[in-house]
């Protein structure tokens, strides 16, 4: 009797088309569980999804099982066991245009190849261009306070990784990547910002310690997204250069996260239920299913009394504290934002770009890419500043559609649309991440008008009210790089753009769907 084959096992992300190598810490967010499962029923009928997000699609030749490990995931995890199997997925990828990669090579997967192979066939990547300045987004600078330093330290890390020293080339097309991942960069950076901002109170923004906690979270999101498979890593694997250099990374931290003390305190990583993946030979071996990371002062000589300690928790994603120095427990307060942040909060971190290596860099990759581009000064930085925004936009359609497709053709302000009280009755998840509830992010106020409409007896009849159709405007406010355009986006999901102050209409310039 032969043996069962080996599952195929891969994961399936949206990153750009162009790309020769997978980047998952750079993998565009496929939208919420429950949006996602019906996008793969609609692809694969018949598929049957439980409450944790694992789906089962079975045919008389072959079973394949997928997992939706986040409540917005990021990857797919797939489990094929056979090779038949990926003629279906195959389908799926044409439609979507997401690409199936290896997480642990780091390489694309050739499904018609590996389909005839029976196992696994990695795409050959295209000639690399010696410019290429590595993936992930890393690190951003968080611009408040006596922070600055410590994530300015992190960034200048980041920066040295993706723009080590390479040989120069007059390639167009590795020039176009490079300025496309520094256009990404400096967007991300923004939005990192934000994220901290409004979910940091103000009384705990300054403090190094809680900004280095929230980094560290941030590089778990991602790692666990990609290729800790739904699990955690230590902070060794995580700082590990020798590791990430291998999949032509930086790592997701800098070294000093190796090191058990630093700035007066001691660091500990408390893994839970950590050792090898059952089920799973290929998961690193001493990732964990959980974990709490605590930072406690240390007790020497000359150091301040009454410093707080603060450990972050995977139980509820959350960084708490203790006045007392003692190791904080689940139940003791946390550092969130309680309050709506206020608008100087949420543009450019309350000021304006502080000194330093961190303004000088961005100064400087501005000013190299319209060089490069032949670009007029100052329109980098407009197109990188609009494109923030024009993501927020598309997501906002996208989420208004499948609204409308099971709420009987109404739309909702991306404010509820992103409530999770809202969809609390049908237990089902929102359909926008959290932070679309704030009206000013990204250098731009975003605002939602459209016709109300009496909500009757029927689906999502405790929301009120509904709208018959809308329009969503994003508007430049200061500070921020001037020459911004107002954007506004329709139900059709079309964006539109005017340099005036007003809402832009349907006879202004257009930019598309894409």
């Amino acid at each position: 009797m032969s043996a069962e084959p080996e599952p195929l096992r891969f994961v399936l992300a949206d990153l750009p088309a162009d790309a020769v190598r997978p980047n998952l810490s750079a993998a565009r967010p496929l939208g919420s569980r429950a949006a996602l499962s019906a996008r793969l029923k609609e692809l694969l009928p018949g598929t049957s999804f439980d409450d944790d997000g694992h789906g089962v699609f079975k045919r008389a030749g072959y079973t394949i099982r997928v997992a939706l490990e986040e409540a917005e995931p990021v990857v797919i995890h797939v489990d094929v066991d056979r090779a038949d199997g990926l003629a279906a997925l195959k389908r799926v990828t044409e439609k979507t245009k997401w690409r199936a990669v290896d997480p642990d090579a780091l390489a694309f997967i050739d499904l018609d190849a590996s389909r005839a192979a029976g196992t696994i066939v990695f795409l050959e990547p295209a000639e690399e261009a010696p410019l290429s300045t590595g993936g992930g987004s890393g690190f951003r600078p968080i611009k408040v306070g006596a922070a600055t330093a410590v994530i300015a330290g992190l960034v200048v890390f980041q920066v040295w990784w993706m723009n080590r020293p390479a040989p120069p080339t007059l390639d167009p097309r590795s020039t176009q990547r490079m300025i496309d991942e520094m256009i990404q960069r400096i967007g991300d950076a923004q939005r990192v910002q934000m994220a901290y901002m409004k979910s940091v109170s103000p009384a705990f923004r300054a403090n190094p310690v809680v900004a280095q906690l929230f980094l560290f979270d941030m590089a778990q999101v991602r790692y666990t997204s990609g290729f800790g498979m739904g699990r955690f890593a230590k902070p060794e694997r995580l700082t590990d250069t020798e590791l990430w250099e291998r999949f032509r990374m930086p790592p997701p931290l800098p070294p000093q996260f190796a090191e058990f003390q630093r700035g007066g305190y001691q660091f500990d990583f408390m893994g839970e239920t950590c050792g090898p993946m059952k089920g799973n030979m290929s998961a690193p071996e001493d990732d964990c299913n959980g974990f709490v990371y605590a930072a406690r002062p240390i007790d020497e000589p000359g150091a301040p009394k009454g410093r707080f300690a603060f450990a972050l928790f995977t139980q509820d994603g959350k960084i708490h504290y203790r006045k007392d120095g003692d190791m904080p427990l689940a139940d003791d307060p946390t550092v969130d934002n309680v309050e709506a942040s206020s608008h100087a909060d949420l543009v450019n971190g309350g000021g304006p770009e502080p000194p330093g290596i961190v303004s000088r860099f961005r100064a400087a990759t501005m000013a190299f890419i319209e060089r490069l581009m032949g670009n007029k000064p100052g329109s980098t930085e407009v197109n990188a500043a609009e494109s923030g925004a024009l993501k927020d936009l598309r997501a906002v359609a996208a989420a208004e559609n499948e609204f409308s497709a099971i709420a009987a053709g109404t739309y909702l302000p991306p404010e509820v649309l992103a409530d999770p009280k809202m969809f609390a009755p049908i237990k089902m998840a929102p359909l926008l991440p959290g932070y679309f509830a704030q009206p000013v992010r990204l250098g731009y106020a975003f605002e939602f008008s459209g016709d109300a409409h009496p909500v009757g007896f029927g689906s999502f009849d405790w929301i009120s009210p509904q709208y018959t159709w809308f329009v969503y405007v994003a508007r430049p406010v200061q500070p921020g790089p001037p020459g911004r355009r107002t954007l506004a986006v329709y139900p059709d999901g079309v964006v539109f753009a005017t340099n005036e102050d007003r809402v832009p209409t349907r006879q202004d310039t257009p930019l598309g769907t894409q």
